[in-house]
């Protein structure tokens, strides 16, 4: 420890008041000097690796959201169809046709500003095959089936095993907790655009896996962690066709 030597204060031979001046010398003043450094080093260390890790988390629910620019983006919202044609007299009613969209498997949730490519028949067992499909877009689970069969649609995006990879995974789904029963989930495939509603939410056992299975009965479960950056729930949204 750094401690001065000799008599520091004496009541009885000092004044009342004053000032007293202590001045290291030698090793001690260099320990005393590197040791400030060291400590406001460690600090600023501790604070940048909490920024880079939990920043995006925390921040970019403030940010607001900008539309998307991207042309591909732009297609999966607007399309020629949604243009109401001229009425045709028919001698009998024929049923709505589905609006079309490009060509492709995507999805596109407005009430979160979220758009993304979807990778198709993903293994969600299989660790090596879906951290390379996420890192392309979102996975769609092998073991379900696709828009317009009749059944469960299951599309997950999560952040593998780590708060390391968060800043590379998860960065379209992460945002789902902000979904509410009501919203509208856009999936195009083959040419096709299929509209959902948002019924419920919950949080569920990162080994509760039955929900990956398909039931009769359309449809789409989207999955994600909770919270972002862990494996230890995952976050389901359910929605039904419009």
């Amino acid at each position: 420890m750094l401690k001065p030597q000799g008599t520091v204060y004496t009541a009885r031979l000092a004044e009342a008041e004053g000032e007293l001046e202590l001045e290291l010398k030698g090793v001690e003043r260099k320990i005393y000097k590197y040791g400030r450094a060291g400590g406001a080093f460690m600090a600023s260390l501790a604070i940048t690796v909490l920024l880079y890790f939990y920043g995006p988390a925390v921040l970019k629910p403030l940010i607001p959201q900008l539309p998307q620019l991207s042309a591909s983006a732009n297609e999966a919202v607007v399309y020629e169809s949604d243009i109401e044609p001229e009425a045709t007299p028919v001698p009998t009613p024929a049923s709505t046709p589905r609006p079309s969209a490009p060509a492709g498997f995507r999805v596109n949730i407005p009430a979160i500003n979220a758009t993304s490519e979807i990778i198709k028949n993903v293994d969600p067992f299989d660790e090596n095959q879906y951290g390379v499909a996420l890192k392309q877009g979102v996975a769609h689970s092998n073991t379900s089936a696709f828009p317009g069969q009749g059944r469960t649609v299951y599309l997950f995006a999560h952040s593998t095993n780590s708060p390391l990879n968060f800043t590379q995974f998860n960065a379209v789904f992460y945002q789902l907790r902000q979904l509410n029963p009501g919203n509208k989930i856009y999936i195009d495939y083959e040419g096709e655009r299929f509209t959902y509603v948002v019924i419920e939410k919950k949080i569920v056992d990162s080994n509760d896996t039955h929900y990956l299975y398909p039931t009769d009965g359309e449809k789409l479960i989207l999955q994600t962690c909770d919270p972002p950056g862990t494996t230890f729930k995952r976050l389901l949204i359910f929605a039904e066709p419009k």
